[in-house]
């Protein structure tokens, strides 16, 4: 793993270490050959992943730090632009493929979102997106707790900054728009496990509480009482996940006609 440039990439490479890459590769079309964009790509190290598949890969992302690391550490075949997505146009036709991951929740307006960034995409290609649904979705949590996160969702969602239940909305986006899909619910040692949190289970949610001023600010004077009592839901012996990181494939053209996407 490269050492990393920035506090903010060395948390995003320790929250993907736990991820369960291999199965999403395995669910898209072979990479060799193919132009995809990588939306929201961070420090590059999944366009590293994509590029040794084969994939010529172009990353965006509106970080300007998150940017000139992925540069610093560019693989071959990869290249990096500074953009917000809220806004970012894709060259029409230019690609073969469309990696979006923990991305799409950041816009409730996930649909008009999507339109335009598959406006980059050839007849032929695929999307992929990964995202999370529930995500504070964990017991046992004090009921008080509960209906403070089904406030916080709601005001996300209402302010248009984050949709909490996102990895539901992937798939019926995408056929939307016309793609044949398919999905999974991967396993997540950090987001949807069973059991008693491990510690760097735990450091990587005290990290992502750090990156979240808008919950400290929504839940207030309660926002340290919240976090100690969450983080001892995640180490509870008998902790459950009501949390689930969803997967989508979706592909069109010939690739569909010939058969659904790998599930």
């Amino acid at each position: 793993m490269m050492n990393p440039r920035t506090p903010l990439a060395g948390q995003y490479r320790a929250q993907r270490a736990f991820r369960r890459w291999a199965e999403v590769l395995a669910m898209c079309p072979p990479l060799a050959g193919r132009r995809v964009l990588d939306l929201g790509c961070g420090p590059g190290d999944l366009a590293r992943v994509l590029a040794e598949h084969g994939a010529r890969v172009t990353g965006v992302d509106r970080d300007p730090r998150l940017i000139a690391e992925a540069r610093a550490d560019a693989a071959e075949g990869c290249a990096f632009e500074l953009a917000d997505l809220a806004a970012f146009e894709p060259t029409p036709d230019a690609f073969d493929g469309l990696w979006c991951t923990f991305v799409a929740a950041y816009f409730p307006g996930l649909d008009e979102a999507l339109v335009r960034w598959t406006r980059g995409l050839r007849d032929e290609a695929f999307a992929c997106l990964v995202e999370i649904d529930d995500m504070f979705g964990h017991e046992p949590l004090a009921p008080r707790w509960q209906e403070a996160l089904a406030a916080f969702y709601e005001d996300a969602r209402r302010a248009n900054l984050y949709e909490f239940r996102a990895g539901a909305r992937l798939e019926p986006a995408l056929r939307a728009l016309g793609f044949a899909t398919a999905a999974r619910v991967l396993d997540d040692d950090e987001l949807s496990f069973r059991g008693a949190a491990k510690p760097d289970v735990l450091a990587a949610w005290e990290a992502r509480f750090a990156r979240m001023p808008r919950l400290a600010g929504f839940l207030g004077d309660d926002h340290a009482a919240f976090v100690t009592d969450f983080l001892t839901c995640l180490a509870h012996d008998e902790h459950e996940s009501r949390c689930r990181v969803v997967a989508v494939v979706g592909t069109r053209g010939d690739q569909a006609r010939r058969g659904r996407p790998r599930p």
